[in-house]
């Protein structure tokens, strides 16, 4: 009885197995599917970027970088083919693999007083062959990617060296265009100094008005009195003090 129901578990077991292998072979071509999308689209950006080179003739640091940058994206996009094509071997193994599973399974059915020693050998061999393919998937990855970071590494210094001062000097030159203020600048400052001229003519007309010098006339006329009755004030103070000295003196 138990070894029926060992029988049975491992039945199980190895039916398990099989559908995640086909759900994980599925997802597999399908991603490959992908990355091989992503690589069309990689080749047309590294063919817009290009003629967009060839057609700038006055910037030449920019036209020399994009080429290089476009040359670079067309190597990953190369790279991503040989990831595909290497993935796609990987695939058509697993499948393989797969197949192979299924002939163990027909001689479980066939066989089953051998049974403990196909299912120990189908387990061994599941064992060697996901950790294989696993292996390949990440060493492929890995390898792509290294790749793509030294290929976008080189890109990356050749967009460094743009000299943004020459290409303006080179477009300059070419078209004629001397390096003038900004026009923004410019309206700023003569609308500041338009200000100013209009503050100091109002200023001007308000002090020359006949009410302002009207003002100024009795200020002036008031500050005057003020004076004056100041000054009789002292004198009338400085001769109370000298009959006063002379009083004290007799």
């Amino acid at each position: 009885m138990s070894r029926f129901r060992n029988q049975e578990s491992m039945m199980e077991r190895i039916t398990n197995l099989e559908t995640h292998l086909r759900e994980i072979c599925y997802n597999l071509a399908s991603y490959s599917r992908k990355i091989a999308k992503t690589r069309d689209e990689g080749d047309l950006l590294a063919s817009s970027i290009t003629k967009f080179a060839e057609e700038e003739n006055v910037n030449s640091s920019l036209r020399y970088a994009l080429t290089h940058f476009a040359d670079c994206f067309s190597a990953i996009q190369d790279q991503r083919n040989t990831e595909e094509e290497t993935r796609k071997g990987l695939l058509a193994k697993t499948k393989a693999g797969d197949i192979a599973r299924s002939s163990s399974i027909n001689e479980i059915h066939n066989a089953v007083k051998m049974y403990e020693f196909q299912i120990d050998r189908f387990e061994q061999r599941k064992l060697s062959d996901l950790k294989k393919y696993f292996k390949e998937l990440i060493q492929i990855e890995m390898y792509f990617h290294a790749k793509s970071v030294e290929i976008l590494t080189k890109a990356y210094k050749e967009m460094v060296d743009v000299d943004e001062k020459s290409d303006l000097n080179s477009f300059r030159n070419y078209f004629g265009i001397k390096r003038t203020q900004s026009p923004i600048k410019d309206n700023r400052l003569r609308g500041t100094k338009i200000g100013s001229s209009k503050m100091a003519t109002s200023l001007r007309r308000f002090s020359s008005s006949p009410e302002v010098s009207s003002e100024k006339t009795q200020t002036s006329n008031v500050k005057s009195k003020s004076d004056s009755s100041e000054s009789e004030d002292e004198d009338e103070i400085t001769a109370e003090d000298y009959q006063n000295e002379v009083s004290i003196k007799k």
